[in-house]
């Protein structure tokens, strides 16, 4: 018995699995931090968050589908998120990450851990950094050298580790090209 040729929507359904994929071993370990309190009845946390990529992060049509990054769940939970958050190159070639801290009783706390996931989209490297608090109000970020600004982009959401809940992710555009000091 031989084998026939894929139809074209097996070709087409594999080429996405393919995409998604590729962008979801990238992210996995931002995947399960970001979902670390959420219960899933009948999934574990990757097939939820790789059914989100094929059903609502890829986009284009057959054979030139990409990740729309903002459209991304990284984290999904009741934690307030981070308000008015920006980021920028500073002059020694850090990113700087800041925001407010508006914070209530109920679902935030000043010590709740800020996460961020930076991904230099063209050359397919994530960083993932989590070393300060809500409170601090900024966040400094060292890359590589050879990492091109204008290529990254970059999720943030906070996190407590005593309640083990996450705030949902905020996507953020694409680095901007002002110098802050």
């Amino acid at each position: 018995m031989t084998g026939s040729e894929p139809s074209e929507k097996q070709m087409l359904q594999r080429h996405k699995f393919r995409v998604g994929l590729d962008f979801m071993k990238m992210v996995k370990q931002a995947f399960e931090v970001g979902h670390i309190g959420v219960r899933f009845t009948r999934t574990t946390v990757y097939s939820e968050t790789f059914g989100h990529v094929l059903n609502d992060v890829i986009v284009g049509e057959y054979p030139n589908f990409r990740i729309d990054h903002s459209k991304v769940e990284i984290s999904k939970g009741p934690l307030l998120r981070l308000h008015d958050l920006k980021w920028a190159s500073t002059a020694e070639g850090k990113i700087k990450v800041s925001w407010s801290n508006d914070r209530n009783l109920f679902n935030s706390d000043d010590t709740d851990q800020v996460i961020v996931l930076l991904m230099d989209k063209e050359r397919e490297l994530v960083w993932l950094y989590g070393a300060v608090q809500r409170k601090d109000l900024m966040m400094e970020l060292s890359l590589t050298s050879s990492s091109d600004r204008k290529n990254l982009i970059a999720w943030a959401f906070v996190y407590n580790e005593e309640s083990r809940r996450c705030s949902d992710s905020e996507f953020l555009s694409e680095i901007t090209e002002e110098v802050v000091e």
